[in-house]
């Protein structure tokens, strides 16, 4: 054989070798970027010890999409501009070659979050009117738009491509553009049309499944869309069955990225639909996939969702631990990219972390502060209003006859003030010290009788008790259904009309498994700008009537919040006040 044919040989092998290495490329750039980076990077190397410069500019431009897809736009962007770096210094009349990587670099400006140089990029593309890159480039700036919430925009530029699939004969091309334009008009509120518009496309796909995977990633998206249409029409059942059949789809074909997206809308139906712990395992599912495929997008939108279900049912525990690793994943963003972008979302993250350590030492130092605070009102803080007070007394003891009636006054104006405030900070120590009750503290509580028993403690004056909640007990801590009771019946005898005698009535039912008590006294009423101001602590707002603190109604807030319970008023001036609550259900005796 000659050295020629040889050399033929060596050529016509190689070629194909290199044939054989773009398609494997294209064919794993989407569901294994991993590997088809590796294989990018030997392609490369072997272009690049041909000096073969189209070799090389392809092999760059498919490393960068390749990362791009793994959830790397700091080496991505790089890759790609030094393919445009390749194609100025070999092929600076390339304008095909030129429009395509800045497609790719729009693209993946876009996945970095800016969405500025990624329209400059895609609308530099466009300047180029490279016929068989502009589809493509549409529907890119069509993503753009989409991802922005630039809806309008977005379809117009989906439209536009889907002119341009129409004029090229590629049944795929014009199904997947059909499908952004469907998914354009489902965000943009037109939920039956694009119902049908799905429904349409599954129907034509049915008639090129044959034609390989391409297909098959379009159904799999398409029936996730479909999913995503029947829930929003509340229609779970047919959304969850839809959601499987392109979970099936997916896992069956492995378009890994695909069944994490699949995943993550399955597991906001069953939020949707109160079926939490399956929605927690389908998370949980996304995350081992994105974990072992290293799909850095989907493990930070799975983390995400994690997070933000876990924080909106105040489960702070089980969140902590993925912000840690939504922190470690922002570090290393931070570190390839030193982007303005992702130091604000290491801040973010680092606030949210220190929200929830903050959080969980002040659980853990609680009782200690309060027990710290309760010392300090009861020996710190009254100690010296004990001593004015003893020495004011002394001093009026002593010398009251040396002193002119100014002074008198001005020591009686010492000893009222100081006895308030030692009253003030009473009333403070017994507000803090209600907590919440231990199970073994709670037991059933006659209802009639605690209100009795608070009866007999004013004897002394002229007022009418109607009950009308016979064998009815509460379930509460003993010490907490007296102080109620005494705080909310104290509260009637003082607003009284002081011309009539004081009249309470004090009713209960059952709610929606919850007891609703009412204590009403016709007394002088509240105004509605004060319903909810009278639950503050030291809230007088009739000073005149009252020698209180404005204590007595946010310890009975307090104690009903104890139990979960709400506390609100009813009232009109100078005619009633009705003090209703709730508590869990009781039994009856």
């Amino acid at each position: 054989m000659s050295e020629i044919s040889t050399h033929n040989s060596i050529k016509a092998y190689r070629n194909e070798a290199i044939r054989a290495l773009l398609e494997e490329i294209h064919n794993l750039k989407r569901s294994n970027p991993s590997i088809a980076l590796e294989k990018a990077q030997q392609l490369l190397d072997i272009a690049t010890s041909l000096k073969d410069y189209s070799r090389q500019i392809e092999a760059k431009r498919l490393c960068g999409t390749c990362l791009t897809y793994i959830g790397k736009p700091k080496k991505s962007i790089a890759t790609f501009h030094e393919a445009l770096d390749l194609v100025r210094q070999y092929q600076p009349n390339n304008n095909r070659e030129l429009a395509f990587i800045n497609n790719c670099l729009g693209f993946a400006y876009s996945n970095s979050g800016n969405n500025q140089l990624a329209i400059y990029h895609l609308l530099r593309s466009l300047s180029l009117e490279d016929d068989e890159n502009v589809l493509t480039v549409y529907n890119n700036l069509g993503l753009v738009y989409f991802r922005i919430g630039n809806l309008p925009e977005a379809l117009v530029s989906w439209e536009a491509a889907l002119l341009h699939t129409q004029k090229s004969n590629d049944p795929y091309k014009e199904l997947n553009t059909s499908y952004n334009v469907a998914l354009c008009h489902f965000k943009m509120g037109a939920v039956t049309k694009a119902r049908q518009a799905h429904l349409n496309i599954l129907k034509s796909i049915q008639q090129h499944e044959e034609q390989g995977l391409f297909f098959d990633k379009l159904k799999a998206h398409t029936l996730n869309g479909l999913g995503e249409i029947y829930m929003e029409e509340n229609n779970f059942q047919e959304a969850l069955t839809i959601f499987n059949e392109a979970l099936d789809l997916a896992k069956s074909k492995s378009f890994r990225m695909l069944i994490c997206e699949i995943l993550n809308d399955k597991a906001s139906l069953c939020f949707k639909s109160e079926k939490e712990e399956v929605g927690i395992a389908c998370l949980h599912e996304a995350l081992d996939y994105a974990n072992q495929n290293n799909l850095k997008p989907k493990i930070q939108r799975t983390l995400n969702q994690l997070v933000d279900f876990y924080k909106s049912k105040n489960r702070l525990q089980e969140a902590f631990p993925h912000l840690e690793q939504l922190y470690q994943i922002s570090q290393e963003q931070f570190t390839e990219s030193r982007d303005h972008n992702f130091k604000k979302i290491i801040a973010e993250r680092e606030k949210e972390i220190k929200l929830l350590e903050e959080k969980n030492k002040e659980i853990k130092e609680h009782n200690g502060v309060l027990e710290q605070f309760t010392h300090i009102i009861s020996h710190d803080l009254r100690e010296p209003v004990r001593g004015i007070t003893g020495f004011a007394n002394l001093l009026h003891k002593k010398h009251a006859t040396s002193l002119d009636e100014n002074a008198k006054e001005y020591l009686n104006f010492i000893l009222s003030e100081t006895n308030a405030i030692n009253n003030n900070l009473a009333r403070l120590l017994e507000y803090t010290s209600f907590k919440k009750p231990q199970q073994r503290e709670i037991g059933k509580i006659e209802l009639v009788k605690i209100v009795n028993n608070i009866k007999h403690q004013y004897l002394d004056l002229a007022f009418e008790l109607d009950i009308s909640c016979d064998d009815v007990h509460l379930n509460m801590k003993a010490t907490h259904a007296t102080n109620l009771f005494r705080e909310l019946i104290d509260n009637a005898i003082q607003f009284r009309k002081k011309e009539e005698d004081c009249h309470i009535e004090i009713k209960h039912q059952l709610e929606n498994s919850q007891s609703h008590i009412s204590i009403k006294d016709y007394g002088i009423g509240i105004a509605p700008q004060y319903h909810e101001k009278v639950f503050r602590i030291f809230n007088q707002l009739n000073k005149q009537r009252s020698n209180g603190t404005g204590v007595g109604l946010a310890i009975c807030q307090r104690i009903i919040n104890l139990y979960n319970g709400k506390i609100w008023i009813e009232s009109e001036e100078n005619e009633f006040t009705t003090l209703h609550f709730t508590l869990p259900a009781f039994s009856a005796a």
